[in-house]
């Protein structure tokens, strides 16, 4: 696999491309078992990825623990640093297997480069109120209606969570799909800039799927456009 070190950013003013060079630096002793690459732009430093090896006996992975832009005057910092972040993992045998925790608004940009949730797990029960709460909504029903109260869907959930009032019932039915639908809502929305700061740290990886798109990236850059639009697409794997 032929890797690179530099990468074309654009600059928002003029929207001409400009050259980012990638390059490992020294680590500073807080980070003494890290990697650090920093983005540099004219000699100056625009952006940094600092990341660390985490092995366990089933598989080994890295976990990026730091990813800054510095500027904002020239897109695609990040996305460069992160694809310098995948090269790595191939050139020393990792295979693309990379987590990290998304925090503030962070979600949506390392969705729309491939990384996805952990995979969710949704019960029958969860499904079914998430359809009842559907049909109250347009029904105008509401959790004091008798026939909520009597419908087979509700009566499964309380048979999971005897004792429980209904109102949590409901609430516990959408937390498993609440980070997801969130991140989701932002990235199909044409607000791009769409707040997900309260969803909080949020823990993703890099599923096969897009390992799969990245290297078609790296091995044939001419079709970056296409493939980096083909990421956004790939699926949140959910378990029933």
């Amino acid at each position: 696999m032929q890797l690179t070190q530099d990468y074309r950013g654009i600059q928002i003013q003029n929207n001409e491309y400009v050259a980012i060079h990638i390059k490992q630096v020294s680590t500073k002793p807080r980070w003494k078992n890290s990697y650090y690459f920093t983005s540099n732009i004219n000699e100056l430093v625009a952006g940094k990825v600092i990341f660390k090896e985490e092995n366990s006996d089933s598989y080994r992975s890295l976990y990026i623990q730091v990813l800054k832009n510095k500027t904002k005057t020239v897109k695609g910092i990040g996305t460069a640093l992160i694809q310098r972040v995948i090269e790595f993992s191939f050139e020393q045998g990792f295979k693309g297997i990379i987590t990290l925790k998304a925090s503030q608004s962070s979600h949506v940009f390392y969705w729309k480069l491939g990384f996805r949730l952990k995979p969710i797990y949704i019960e029958d029960w969860e499904d079914g109120i998430i359809d009842l709460m559907k049909e109250m909504k347009a029904k105008g029903l509401t959790l004091n209606d008798r026939c909520i109260l009597e419908d087979p869907r509700f009566i499964l959930a309380k048979q999971k969570y005897p004792g429980i009032p209904p109102k949590m019932i409901f609430m516990t039915a959408q937390q498993n799909r609440f980070v997801y639908e969130r991140i989701l809502e932002s990235v199909n929305s044409n607000s791009p800039n769409l707040d997900t700061s309260d969803l909080g740290y949020v823990d993703m990886y890099l599923p096969q799927e897009s390992v799969t798109i990245w290297q078609n990236i790296i091995e044939n850059p001419l079709s970056r456009e296409d493939n980096l639009k083909r990421l956004v697409k790939v699926a949140q794997i959910i378990n029933h």
